[in-house]
This record gives structure tokens, C-alpha cells and sequence, in this order.
């Protein structure tokens, strides 16, 4: 009989396939019989590959081996803790970690983190002076009130340079630490002053109120009240409003020292 490859005749050639076909399965190793499958586990870098089995030595040695298996694996892994809480395991912290403390810290906010910023800018900061006397010290700030014991309407506050105080916070918070009564118009009279911000003179949040008593002379009456107001937020008008008790349209000259929150 004659054998052909792609049409042609190699019957003269088909004893040496055979002996090729030998040679491959001492190479290689003969995959129906399982044996001589050294060189194939070699190429794929299994150990211990002598004279065994494909599956002996993935399953038997790999998988079913009591040190580097899957059973001592399963094990390792059945120890690892399931409880919700991690971290806690040991005695001693666990001891330590205490529902009053969980809550504090559950409770420790970016809002409350941002109280401890507050506190570092009230401890120091650089205050300033208004109106702004070391640019010229002339300058002055009135306050007027309204009718006898009536507060006035709000008023921005303002110096007499046409600067108002709200233009100094337009970009970033500030606070209000001291008001200085400087002089006032009307002798031996109680004042109120209420300071307030808002987008408007509608619209006042009062955020420091100071009330005092003139002296028989009007220079008696320089005092400093130092306050420690809320923030006013960056962008909002500052406002006054002054009332004394029977005089109309008295006046209160003032400055005011305040620090921004950088």
C-alpha cells in the first residue's frame, strides 16, 4: 500500500516517520502512555519530575502535599478572624477601646477638626487697626444714634476716608477683638452699640453689642472693650446702630482692632 502526503507518494519514506515518531516520544515523551514525560514537566518548570506523572506531580505532590497543599492552606485561612471589628483582638487594646470612645471619635468631625484651626488663630495672630491710622491719622470713624433710647437704623461702618470696614474682610473671615470708644458728644449719658454683618441692612446676624457711660469731660470717656466675637464670614457688610438714653443724634467716635483668619 501506498501512503501519500499532499499528493505524493512517500511510501518509500513512511518507515522513517516511523522511527521519528520514536524519536519524538524519547523527546517529549509519549502523551497516551504517560511516560517519559521528563523533558515536557522540565519546560514547564515542575520540580521533582523524575520518572512520575503529569497528574503526580501536580496533584499528588502539588496539591495533595500536607506542607505546600491545599489542606494546609485551608487551614491557614480558616484562622484568619471573621468578627466586624479589626485590630482589637488583643487584650490589652481592647480593654482600652471603650464605647465612650468610639463615640468621641465617631463625633470628631471636619467641622469640629476646623474648631482646632480657630482656636490656633484666636491664641496668635496679627491685629490690625480700624480706620487705619498709620496710612494717615486723621482718620476717623463716627457712630450716630437715633432718637432718645431708640436704636438708629443699621449703618455701615465706615471712616471718614470713605473706606468701609467690610471691604477689609472681602476676600477672608475676620473677627472683631476690641472696640475703642475715643470720644463722645454728649456728657454723663449710658450708650448702646450693637455691631452686626449681612448681605444687607435688611439682613443683620448681631455678632458683639458693647454699652457704657460718658464721662463729665469728653476725653474721660477713651475706654477699650476687648470682645471675642464669632467669625464674620468673608464678603458680608459690616454694620452699626447706637442708641444713649434722652439725647438725639449723639455721636461716638471709635476704631475697632480685628485680625483675618489666615
Amino acid at each position: 500500500m501506498s501512503v501519500y502526503l499532499n499528493g505524493v507518494d512517500i511510501t518509500a519514506t513512511a518507515g522513517a516517520l516511523v522511527i521519528h515518531d520514536t524519536d519524538i516520544k524519547a523527546d517529549l515523551g509519549d502523551y497516551s502512555g504517560q511516560t517519559n514525560l521528563r523533558t515536557l514537566l522540565a519546560a514547564l518548570g515542575i520540580p521533582d519530575t523524575a520518572g512520575k506523572a503529569l497528574y503526580t506531580c501536580l496533584v499528588t505532590d502539588r496539591l495533595d502535599n500536607s506542607t505546600y497543599g491545599l489542606s494546609p492552606l485551608q487551614v491557614l485561612l480558616a484562622a484568619i478572624p471573621t468578627t466586624a471589628m479589626r485590630g482589637t483582638e488583643n487584650a490589652a487594646l481592647a480593654s482600652a477601646w471603650t464605647a465612650a470612645l468610639a463615640t468621641a471619635l465617631a463625633n470628631y468631625t471636619e467641622v469640629r477638626a476646623g474648631y482646632i484651626d480657630n482656636i490656633y488663630i484666636e491664641t496668635q495672630h496679627r491685629s490690625m487697626i480700624f480706620p487705619d491710622l498709620s496710612s494717615n491719622i486723621a482718620l476717623t470713624c463716627t457712630f450716630t444714634s437715633g432718637v432718645a433710647d431708640t436704636f438708629g437704623t443699621w449703618a455701615e461702618v465706615t471712616d471718614s476716608g470713605a473706606t468701609t470696614f467690610s471691604s477689609l474682610l472681602s476676600a477672608i473671615d475676620g473677627h472683631v477683638s476690641a472696640l475703642r470708644i475715643r470720644s463722645l458728644s454728649a456728657d454723663d449719658k449710658l450708650y448702646a452699640i450693637e455691631l452686626g454683618y449681612g448681605p444687607d441692612a435688611s439682613t443683620v446676624t448681631i455678632f458683639d453689642a458693647h454699652e457704657f457711660g460718658s464721662g463729665t469731660k469728653k476725653i474721660d470717656s477713651d475706654q477699650t472693650v476687648r470682645f471675642r466675637s464669632p467669625k464674620i464670614p468673608a464678603g458680608q457688610r459690616v454694620y452699626y446702630r447706637m442708641k444713649t438714653e434722652d439725647t438725639i443724634n449723639a455721636t461716638a467716635t471709635i476704631g475697632l482692632r480685628y485680625h483675618l483668619d489666615t
